[in-house]
């Protein structure tokens, strides 16, 4: 009885150091899953030599998304007013926990780009974050607008039977944490896109 007394507390003490150790390595296998951006990212428009793009801004600096360039984009959206609006569309899914994979679809019969939180989920007026022209591919207008260096780390490539009109799914976490980063960025945040109809959408 003496003895068990005389180690009890030892073992306790043995005990409570071995649970913190656990608690310790719980949290440090968390901390190497994180991306290195999670939790400080803000998506915003910024202008670069004349370019309007959708950016991360996060620890390495801005993040480029997508460049605004071309002539994918159903009228009368300009180049400035998209980025302007799409940005603001990728921060509120991101605040809502909606950002984890960046996926096209299509939604009210138009071929469209969304957020979404697993591959599965589908496109909804929620999750839009740009409408593409009727009649385009998807998948090769994204894979010519994102960021070229995201997406070669960040596209998911399925093993599956679809042969056309297959979803195209980007990970976002790997396509921050691997886009290509760029200075001298003007954030382009007072001018506020045009009032359109409703069902006109960037």
């Amino acid at each position: 009885m003496i003895k068990s007394r005389l180690f009890a507390p030892s073992l306790k003490r043995g005990y409570a150091v071995l649970t913190l150790v656990a608690i310790a390595s719980i949290g440090t296998a968390a901390a190497l899953v994180q991306p290195s951006w999670a939790g400080g990212a803000t998506f915003f428009c910024g202008l670069r030599k004349g370019v309007p793009s959708t950016y991360a801004k996060t620890p390495r600096g801005n993040a480029k998304i997508i460049s605004w360039v071309g002539n994918s984009f159903p009228p009368p959206w300009t180049p400035m007013q998209r980025c302007l609006e799409v940005s603001k569309r990728f921060e509120r899914n991101y605040a809502n926990g909606l950002l984890k994979t960046i996926k096209t679809g299509n939604l009210n019969g138009n071929p469209v780009v969304c957020a979404a939180r697993s591959q599965s989920d589908p496109c909804t007026d929620r999750t839009l974050l740009f409408t593409l022209k009727p009649g385009s591919n998807p998948n090769l207008t994204v894979s010519r607008l994102l960021d070229r260096s995201g997406l070669a780390a960040g596209n998911v490539l399925l093993e599956s039977t679809c042969t056309e009109d297959c979803p195209m799914y980007v990970n976002v976490d790997t396509f921050i944490d691997n886009a290509s980063v760029e200075e001298d960025v003007s954030p382009e945040g007072t001018q506020e896109p045009l009032n359109l109809e409703t069902n006109s959408t960037p």
